[in-house]
C-alpha cells in the first residue's frame, strides 16, 4: 500500500501540487556550484599546505682541505772550501805554532794596478791577483796578501777590492758585504763576530769589526770606500800573538796611500 501511495502522491505533486521545476533547476545548479567551488578551494588548501613545508636542509658534505706544507727554513753558509785560484789567507794551523819573524826594513809595496802603496817588513811574503766571486763565477775582485815568513799561521794582512755590490754602499755598511765576502772566499775557518769601531785608511772613513775564528786565529776586518771602489782589509795573527801583533799590523794598515 506504501508505495502505492507514494507513486500517487509523487503524481499529484508533479501535475498540480505547485512543483516549479525551473526554480529546482537552478537551486540544484547553484549547488552543484558550491559543490565545485569547495573542491577548488579544498585543492589550493592542499597545495598551499604542501608548498609551507619546510625544506629538507642538505647536509653539507665534506671536502677535504690541502695539507699546508711548511717552507724550508733556508740558512745560508757563509763559509766555503778553497778552491785552486781562490787565495786563503787563513789555512788550518799544526799543531804547534812557528815563531815570527821580527820584522825587518819596512818597503815600500805597490799593487800591481798601482792603486796604492803599503809600507810593508822587507822580509814579509807578498802575492796578488785577481779572485773570482763565490756568488757569481763570472765576476772578480783584485786581491793582495802580505804575511810573515814561516810556518802558517802568521801574521798577515789581506787587501781585497773592487768587488761589485748588489746595492749602493757607504762607508757605515760596506763592512757587512766585506765580510761577507771575506767568509765565502777566503776564509776557511768560520768567523766570531766580536766588537768595532770606526776607522780611517788611506784618508778614507770606514768601519772595523774584530772577529775570532774556529782554527785559534783572532783578528780585524775593515771596510771602506774610495772613489767608488769598495774595500775590504783584514788584518790577523794567532790568538797568543795577537796582542803583540796587533799595533804592527795596524801600523802597515795605516800606511796605505792611494795614489790614484
Amino acid at each position: 500500500m506504501a508505495p502505492t501511495l507514494w507513486v500517487f502522491g509523487l503524481i499529484a505533486a508533479l501535475s498540480g501540487g505547485g512543483f516549479n521545476f525551473r526554480r529546482s533547476e537552478n537551486a540544484l545548479q547553484a549547488w552543484m556550484s558550491s559543490i565545485r567551488r569547495l573542491n577548488l578551494l579544498l585543492l589550493i588548501g592542499v597545495i598551499l599546505t604542501a608548498c609551507s613545508q619546510p625544506r629538507p636542509t642538505p647536509r653539507p658534505t665534506a671536502t677535504s682541505r690541502p695539507t699546508l706544507i711548511p717552507l724550508p727554513t733556508l740558512i745560508p753558509t757563509l763559509t766555503m772550501p778553497p778552491s785552486p785560484g781562490r787565495p786563503s789567507i787563513t789555512p788550518k794551523p799544526t799543531r804547534t805554532i812557528g815563531p815570527v819573524a821580527t820584522p825587518a826594513a819596512s818597503i815600500v809595496f805597490t799593487s800591481t794596478d798601482s792603486l796604492f802603496t803599503l809600507k810593508v817588513p822587507s822580509n814579509w811574503v807578498t802575492s796578488n791577483g785577481k779572485s773570482q766571486m763565490s756568488n757569481n763565477q763570472s765576476q772578480q775582485m783584485n786581491y793582495v796578501v802580505l804575511s810573515a815568513p814561516g810556518t802558517a799561521p802568521q801574521p798577515a794582512i789581506l787587501i781585497y777590492y773592487n768587488w761589485p755590490a748588489v746595492s749602493t754602499l757607504t762607508s757605515d755598511d760596506v763592512w757587512e758585504r766585506a765580510y761577507a765576502l771575506a767568509s765565502a772566499t777566503f776564509k776557511v775557518c768560520p768567523m766570531t763576530l766580536m766588537t768595532g769601531g770606526s776607522i780611517t785608511l788611506g784618508g778614507e772613513p770606514g768601519k772595523y769589526i774584530g772577529y775570532l775564528d774556529s782554527c785559534g786565529v783572532q783578528g780585524e776586518l775593515i771596510g771602506f770606500i774610495h772613489n767608488t771602489v769598495n774595500f775590504g782589509l783584514l788584518i790577523e795573527a794567532p790568538n797568543s800573538l795577537w796582542d803583540k801583533w796587533r799595533p804592527i799590523l795596524r801600523d802597515i794598515s795605516g800606511s796605505l796611500v792611494f795614489t790614484k
